[in-house]
């Protein structure tokens, strides 16, 4: 992933007293001003595409990475910048969608969400085997099934909200979401959504209102405790962050993500055993998430193992050369080894 966005200047100058709190200062300021954005594509009847699509992510009309969709539909963007991105995707067998997300500086660990809703071009009902996640998870909801048992009225307000966010009408997409609400209040897709462009739009209090309403509703669906965990993680509620991220793991267990959200809050609350254990499986069952080693070097850094953390910085930077922190990784690794970082030209 290019960088997109000229980082602070930092001191070069680190006395090998200091060395321990500096370098850990460092990466932690990097993790307070980027974010991460979760995402899912869906059809607009139901169901998940029943092909990998490819996910485009821009910003000011440049295109800064792009990503395929697991079987579930789903992608990942990490390690972003305070910025507005736009997220589409231009498949032939689709109409093009997009959405809009406001990554935001003042966030801790900041992650995302959006969903992308496609029509196909050719109206033909989707295979069988698209509308149901793999995997016979007991706790993974089929949208198709239940999106249909409510009113038309319901479904298109819904579906107008996804596509209000496409265009990057949030305020519009709000309003839609709402009035499906006011419709069946028991519709839980459109209030998880409302839930995740309040807590985008930096709205804690509604989207925490919002969140814990799904989870009344929905008590199978791993996505609404992640959700509500991210919240609480945003907001330094540590505690109320690992109840409801457990919750979410009992019901998705090899979710990547979710034992990223994990680790992270078990290092603030200093378990820092246990968040090694996390981020480990973190990037065992999604190696995308690069940001995971970063916390590993912090989280070696805070204790003091010196040796673990250079090598976790080696992997780094050999295994995500295009990573937007790969270079500030290359200048910690040079101290940490006593030797001169490369000079940027």
């Amino acid at each position: 992933m290019p960088v997109w966005c000229q980082a602070r200047r930092l001191s070069l100058v680190l006395a090998s007293a200091s060395l321990l709190f500096c370098v850990s200062h460092l990466f932690g300021q990097q993790q307070t001003q980027t974010g991460t954005i979760v995402g899912q594509v869906r059809l607009a009847k139901g169901g998940i595409p029943p092909d990998r699509v490819m996910v485009k992510l821009e910003t000011r009309g440049a295109i800064l990475s792009t990503a395929y969709t697991d079987n579930e539909g789903r992608f990942v963007f990490m390690d972003l910048w305070p910025n507005l991105y736009h997220i589409s995707v231009n498949d032939e067998n689709y109409y093009p969608a997009q959405v809009a997300v406001k990554v935001q500086s003042q966030l801790l660990s900041a992650t995302f969400f959006a969903h992308i809703l496609l029509v196909p071009r050719q109206e033909e009902k989707p295979q069988d085997t698209a509308t149901t996640p793999s995997g016979g998870n007991p706790y993974m909801v089929d949208m198709a099934e239940y999106t249909h048992r409510f009113p038309k009225k319901v479904r298109k307000e819904y579906e107008e909200g996804l596509k209000s966010e496409a265009e990057a009408k949030h305020d519009e997409a709000k309003e839609h979401y709402r009035k499906a609400l006011e419709l069946a209040p028991e519709f839980y897709p459109a209030r998880n959504n409302l839930g995740s462009l309040y807590m985008n739009q930096g709205n804690y209090r509604a989207a925490q209102e919002e969140f814990e309403e799904v989870v009344r509703q929905n008590q199978s669906d791993a996505a609404a405790y992640l959700n509500l965990g991210n919240l609480f993680l945003l907001q330094k509620r540590y505690q109320e962050a690992l109840q409801s991220i457990e919750e979410g793991l009992r019901r998705q267990p090899f979710y990547g993500l979710g034992h990223f959200l994990l680790g992270t809050v078990y290092g603030r609350l200093g378990r820092f055993q246990d968040a090694e254990t996390s981020l480990r499986k973190a990037v065992e069952y999604d190696p995308t998430l690069s940001k995971c080693h970063l916390e590993l070097v912090n989280l070696y850094l805070h204790q003091r193992r010196t040796p673990e953390a250079i090598a976790e910085l080696r992997y780094f930077v050999k295994s995500y050369p295009l990573d937007p922190l790969a270079a500030h990784a290359k200048q910690v690794l040079g101290r940490l080894e006593g030797t001169p970082a490369p000079q940027a030209h």
